[in-house]
């Protein structure tokens, strides 16, 4: 799994230079802007979905922060949302969450704008489905 982290930081690096940003950094990805040199994204990319250290250390600096995740955890921090209030409000309010094949998905669309990508993290939430017994 650290070799996808890797390579989710290394597409989020190239994606915000594609898209006219400054990039920097390794763990939060920042990408700024020239106009005032405040950072449009910080990208927090993270192979499980122990978000709590993250969001208590938040500072507000940045103006969009966004937690990368992998699919797999997204059902589990839907539900980590859904059991803590307090958490769910802090992410909602203060996080996009996004999974990584949408990071890989954005980075193969040779089209890709700032505008597009906007648009497209903010429709890929994490979604809490309870499990089902299967029957026989």
């Amino acid at each position: 799994r650290e070799a996808e982290v890797n390579k989710i930081r290394k597409i989020l690096l190239d994606m915000g230079e594609r898209l006219n940003y400054k990039s920097r950094g390794d763990n939060p990805i920042l990408w700024l802007d020239d106009l005032d040199g405040k950072p449009d994204y910080s990208f927090h990319v993270l192979s499980t979905a122990i978000v709590s250290k993250l969001i208590w250390e938040n500072n507000g600096y940045t103006r969009t922060n966004v937690l990368v995740i992998p699919g797999s955890r997204a059902n589990l921090l839907a539900y980590k949302k859904q059991r803590d209030p307090i958490l769910g409000e802090i992410l909602d309010h203060n996080f996009l969450t996004v999974k990584f094949r949408l990071i890989r998905d954005l980075d193969a669309n040779a089209l890709l704008t700032r505008d597009l990508f906007i648009e497209q993290i903010q429709i890929d939430p994490p979604e809490y489905r309870a499990s089902q017994l299967a029957l026989f």
